[in-house]
């Protein structure tokens, strides 16, 4: 063959080799897209958390369908993960296979013989006590928000407060049924299956797809709440808080250490009958005006390091809690005048303890105001020590502000199941909410006192994080194991329910291998220790990408505080007020404008409109 023949065929092997290359390379690019276009990622409510699973969620409406669903996984060696609705902080509801949403999974009945009621896992909470309340029935006690489903609230042990009376979900639950990891339909009791039905009280998740549940009931009661403010002395005297949560059927309290105030909030159960059609409107509407001016002004007041504003709108929400102010429903309101339930409440009992709020200030677009949940179960001997160390911390080694409630106290019974954050001890819950930056990179307002206070509490008062909040460092291997006695219990009847691993997830390898693996929204690794997703080890850890004014003015370092690892800043705006005569203003205003504190307060806030205009719309 001449050598013209030889290119020819070189040349046309080539063009046939680069034409397989290409269509390859085009099979190739169709798959991943493919693949991109069948993902599906969802976050949690305030977006620290974000979950990328394979597909869309199924959304089954019978056993049936969850089994197909089980079926499919375990032939494409998928894993599945059952969702509410999504208000939890941590990755606990996180899965890289196939999600399940449950919100056609609810009917709801009730027998008047056995006085149990059988609720699909979808149902909310709301929807729930609304339907026994048609029967004249009611739970012993329920969580605060209503729109969590009654499976998301099983899951991560969400509650109450109450000393005398169950104060928990997963303490009233009888009976389970599930689709485990075989894909077998199987029920648990408290009297057939006790190792079983003690993971199940609490179950993460990580117990198969949980179908529909029964709770006992009892006869429906009104509750009789008084929520008063006080100095913080009471705290002080030993004995006093422990006295009014022993001695009542449903007490809590709210700690401002700032202004060395508390609210009490005295609940007794009273009959059905006594005069009173009173609601909580705890988690308040906010409609998205209010919502994003109140979110800007915070984020501007963490810009300039503004501990006046904060204290200030602290201030407000204590107000907010027991009597009426501007811009927000008060704490309680009769059903059927609106007008304010003061300075005693006498309601329903689910509608005096539980609500939902149709404008939610979480949920208004861009620049919604969001939260951070930090809430940690101590044993209840733990509480006046516990007092110390945040006195300690928060007033004199760091002045710390609580803008969202001030720092939140509920009581709870012990409880048999495995891993709840009550298990086997009456406890104290003490929650503390605080202000994301818009830009997570950049170091909230606080944070070292709030990273201290996490890590006292945990190390020193023997806590436990709670399983649905708290930042994803709380939920390491070395934390779980220390403080939950049971928890290997709990990892057997995983095994047994799951010996596949069908319902794994990051935090199921971390409580069943020790693995570290997080399920984070990739913008918090870099500083890590910004967010709660580590704590910090280097100055690294709590660096990042700050603007050009917050790198000349400050730098942030990993510092000890009272022997914990914190985020530190040291900045000139800590010492350097934005405005002095704005500062000097509201502090004399604090101090003795107006006949009363209220007054004060409100007088304060009216001079902060003019630095301020955005909060102009929140209080006006």
């Amino acid at each position: 063959m001449d050598n013209s023949n030889n290119r020819k065929l070189i040349s046309f092997k080539l063009r046939s080799f680069m034409f397989c290359l290409l269509l390859m390379a085009q099979n190739i690019w169709m798959t991943i897209s493919t693949d991109s276009r069948t993902e599906f990622s969802y976050q949690s409510y305030q977006h620290n958390i974000l979950c990328t699973a394979s597909q869309k969620p199924e959304e089954p409406t019978t056993i049936a369908d969850i089994q197909a669903i089980i079926a499919k996984a375990i032939s494409n060696q998928q894993t599945v993960k059952a969702l509410g609705n999504l208000h939890s902080v941590t990755d606990c509801f996180c899965t890289t296979g196939i999600p399940i949403t449950m919100k056609n999974v609810k009917n709801i009945f009730y027998d008047p013989l056995t006085e149990l009621v059988t609720v699909g896992a979808g149902s909310t909470l709301h929807d729930l006590q609304e339907f026994l309340h048609n029967w004249g029935r009611a739970l012993e006690d329920a969580p605060s928000y209503g729109d969590i489903t009654v499976g998301g609230a099983l899951g991560t042990g969400a509650h109450g407060t109450s000393l005398r009376f169950p104060s928990s979900l997963s303490d009233q639950l009888v009976s389970v049924t599930i689709v485990d990891g075989r894909g077998i339909v199987r029920n648990f009791t408290a009297v057939d299956n006790i190792e079983e039905f003690q993971a199940f009280r609490v179950h993460l998740g990580l117990l198969g797809i949980i179908f529909q549940v029964v709770f006992k009931t009892i006869p429906q009661y009104k509750l009789q709440v008084h929520n008063y403010p006080m100095s913080d002395d009471i705290l002080w005297k030993e004995g006093e808080i422990l006295k009014l949560a022993e001695n009542n059927d449903r007490f809590q309290f709210w700690w401002f250490p700032s202004s060395k105030s508390v609210v009490l909030s005295v609940g007794n159960r009273v009959p059905a009958n006594t005069t009173g059609s009173c609601k909580t409107n705890f988690i308040s509407n906010m409609p998205k005006a209010n919502s994003v001016a109140l979110s800007m002004t915070l984020e501007l007041m963490q810009k300039t390091r503004d501990r006046v504003g904060f204290h200030l709108i602290q201030e407000y929400a204590k107000l907010g809690l027991y009597k009426e102010v501007p811009g927000r429903d008060p704490m309680y309101t009769d059903e059927n005048t609106g007008t304010i339930c003061a300075p005693v409440a006498v309601g329903y009992s689910h509608r005096m303890v539980t609500n939902k709020c149709e404008e939610c200030f979480w949920e208004q677009g861009p620049y919604s105001l969001l939260d951070d949940d930090a809430n940690i179960a101590l044993p209840l001997d733990q509480l006046q020590s516990a007092l110390e160390t945040i006195r300690r911390i928060v007033i004199d080694e760091y002045e710390t502000y609580f803008p969202l409630n001030g720092i939140y106290f509920r009581f709870l019974t012990s409880s048999d199941a495995y891993v709840a954050i009550n298990s086997g001890r009456k406890s104290v819950s003490i929650e503390w909410i605080t202000v994301p930056r818009y830009d997570k990179s950049t170091i909230k307002l606080g944070l070292p006192a709030y990273q201290a206070m996490g890590q006292a509490l945990i190390n020193k008062h023997d806590g436990r994080p709670h399983w649905g909040k708290n930042g994803l460092f709380y939920s390491n291997p070395a934390i779980l194991t220390s403080r939950h006695p049971h928890l290997q219990d709990f990892v057997k009847v995983m095994k047994t329910i799951d010996p596949n691993g069908i319902f794994l997830n990051d935090l199921g390898s971390r409580i069943r291998f020790g693995s570290q693996e997080l399920t984070v929204n990739p913008t918090l690794k870099k500083q890590c220790a910004l967010n709660d997703v580590c704590f910090c080890k280097s100055d690294r850890d709590c660096g990042g990408s700050q603007s050009l004014l917050f790198s000349l003015t400050n730098s942030i370092t990993c510092e000890s505080l009272i022997g914990y690892k914190v985020c530190k800043e040291n900045s000139l705006l800590n010492v350097l007020p934005v405005s002095i005569l704005q500062t000097r203003n509201a502090i004399n205003t604090l101090k003795g404008e107006g006949n009363n504190s209220e007054e004060r307060i409100y007088n304060a806030l009216s001079k902060y409109k003019m630095l301020q205009p955005i909060f102009v719309n929140f209080v006006k």
